[in-house]
């Protein structure tokens, strides 16, 4: 004889037998969540298959069967896509972190560039400017002993040497157009002219 506490628990245990159509339309919800899709459409396949066409509410069951079916192939689709969207992101943001470092190395090494580039001009003009300093005062001290016309035939001389110097280091470091250079080398040449004919 069968008491009320030995119904109760084969009703319960009927209710988590793996072969009841619910316990499997569950266990594909479960299996769905965690990512395991072929599974979860296997279990709500098992579940519609067990599914017993002569129980009142049969028609109900299968339309959830089939909405739990639909959400478990739309959340498996939506892994998908959220998968290959991680994917093309990363290999994105790998290309542009790529470009990124090309572009930094490439505005540092112009910038080095640059900095040498600028750093030989200083240092060429100072070099130039202590040369033509210690030209004009060599030249004042040698005139300061001359007569007056062979100090200035010596001056105009030396202003003509300068003038073709800087026009000459225009012309190098492309400091202004050639067309401009022009006047100074013509003047220069001119006074150096003046200076040994006179």
């Amino acid at each position: 004889m069968t008491t009320d506490k030995d119904a109760g628990a084969q009703r319960h245990a009927a209710r988590f037998d793996p072969e009841r159509p619910r316990f499997r339309a569950v266990h594909a919800q479960l299996a769905g969540l965690l990512g395991d899709f072929s599974l979860a459409l296997s279990s709500i396949q098992r579940a519609l298959d067990l599914e017993d066409s002569e129980q009142p509410g049969y028609a109900m069951r299968v339309v959830e069967y089939h909405r739990i079916r639909a959400d478990i192939t739309l959340h498996r689709e939506a892994t998908a896509i959220r998968g290959r969207l991680d994917e093309a992101t990363a290999q994105v943001a790998d290309t542009l972190q790529e470009r990124l470092d090309k572009a930094v190395a490439d505005v540092e090494e112009r910038a080095k560039s640059e900095i040498g580039k600028v750093r030989s001009e200083t240092l060429g003009t100072l070099g130039l400017l202590a040369a033509v300093i210690a030209f004009i005062v060599t030249t004042t001290q040698i005139a300061d002993r001359q007569p007056v016309d062979e100090a200035l035939r010596l001056l105009t001389g030396c202003a003509g040497m300068l003038s073709l110097v800087f026009t000459a280091f225009a012309a190098v470091f492309g400091v202004v157009r050639p067309t401009r250079l022009i006047l100074p080398a013509l003047l220069g040449s001119g006074l150096l002219l003046v200076a040994f004919l006179t």
